[in-house]
């Protein structure tokens, strides 16, 4: 199989004092093979790009896509009959242009475990080959929850799974899974509930996986895989209290910050010369748990957004250099919020739906599912301007 060639450098030719011939060459190269949708270069324009750019700061736009509902992200025959519902996230390719997600049908393990990608460049989503592991592959169940991490640096995704502490690793380029087995019993013992990952490309040589969870009792861990070195180890010596089954991690880049926590108890763990851990405020909802709530980073602002749905629906704004939560207006005088899509199974207004950080685009993309329709909303939280970021917090103390 042949790889994408990657654009080729661009030069600068001087040509005097005052004037300079700027000369960019671009190649798109695209290609197919057999049961994998063509690899697009990510300088090809896409109604994903152009409907962000168009966004004002702090507004909601609906991004209509091809093939999402049909056998991609519905299910039909089962119990939720989409493969959204009881997850939180997915991963986001800044190089291919693809969102990918992984996810399952509240069913037994006989239903099948989903991999599904957002092509930018064709606007269209299409199934892969399913994973090799969850749901029929090997008869359990394994719903997407906060299991999954992106490392487009690195050209990876992480999946977690339920039940276990076992992590496969995707890779972007050769589109196949590697199994990175579980953490040394030393690192963590004992998965009791299900984890929350993140990926944090500013710890370490090449960046480093980590993973929030319960292990015993209201006792969690904090840990991390390191790319560079291919070793596991704890972040935190000791255990951290307050978590429950359901633990939740996500990355902002613009703060190098990981929020982290379970059930209404979070912490936020800033990385510099030496890790800082500081306690932040109770979320509003459940962030660790679908049917709560579920919160991703903002690219244009680096706060992280927490959608809330345990009844009635409500959205709330983390900063982490106040370390504070403030709540934004009620979804239902927002036409194009993406909790106002009409919502099925437990009628909780964020089951079945899921969020994925843009990081090139400035937005956060949200697919929501019901028994019948899927639907994309994006959220553009402030100005975005690639590259541009403001300054990382200073000053926090743990407590």
């Amino acid at each position: 199989m042949r790889r994408p060639s990657r654009p080729a450098a661009s030069w600068v030719a001087p040509l005097g004092a005052l004037a300079t011939l700027v000369i960019i060459l671009v190649l798109v190269p695209v290609w197919t093979t057999s049961g994998r949708p063509p690899i697009v270069s990510a300088q090809t324009a896409s109604l994903l790009a152009s409907t962000a750019d168009a966004m004002a700061p702090d507004s909601w736009a609906v991004l209509n896509t091809n093939g999402i509902s049909g056998t991609t992200l519905l299910e039909p025959g089962f119990s939720s009959n989409n493969i959204t519902s009881d997850a939180s996230r997915g991963c986001w390719d800044t190089v291919l242009q693809r969102a990918h997600f992984t996810g399952q049908d509240h069913t037994s393990g006989t239903t099948p475990m989903r991999h599904v990608v957002y092509d930018a460049a064709t606007n269209t989503w299409i199934r892969m080959a399913n994973p090799p592991f969850g749901g029929s592959a090997d008869g359990t169940v394994s719903h997407g929850w906060n299991y999954q991490a992106c490392n487009p640096g690195g050209r990876t995704m992480y999946r977690g799974r339920i039940g276990t502490l076992n992590v496969w690793r995707y890779n972007f380029d050769t589109q196949t899974w590697t199994s990175m087995g579980s953490p040394p019993g030393a690192v963590m013992a004992y998965p009791d509930g299900f984890a929350g990952f993140s990926f944090n490309p500013d710890r370490g040589a090449s960046g480093q996986l980590v993973i929030a969870g319960l292990e015993s009792g209201s006792s969690g861990a904090l840990i991390r895989y390191d790319v560079a070195t291919n070793n596991w180890a704890r972040i935190t010596p000791s255990l951290l209290t307050g978590f429950s089954t359901y633990s939740f991690s996500d990355y902002s880049p613009t703060y190098k910050a990981v929020l982290f926590g379970s059930g209404t108890t979070a912490r936020t763990l800033f990385s510099g010369t030496s890790d800082t851990i500081t306690n932040a405020p109770t979320t509003p909802c459940d962030a660790g748990e679908n049917r709560g709530g579920i919160v991703h980073a903002d690219p244009a602002t680096g706060n992280f957004v927490l959608l809330c749905g345990p009844s009635s629906a409500s959205w709330h704004i983390f900063n982490p250099s106040t370390n504070t939560w403030a709540a934004k207006p009620s979804p239902g005088g927002i036409p194009n919020h993406v909790l106002n899509f009409p919502t099925g199974g437990p009628n909780n207004p964020t089951w079945g739906a899921i969020g994925i950080p843009i990081l090139d685009h400035g937005v956060i993309l949200y697919v929501k599912c019901n028994e019948n329709a899927c639907g994309v909303r994006l959220y553009k939280g402030g100005t975005f301007t690639a590259g541009v970021a403001p300054a990382a917090p200073t000053g926090l103390q743990a407590r």
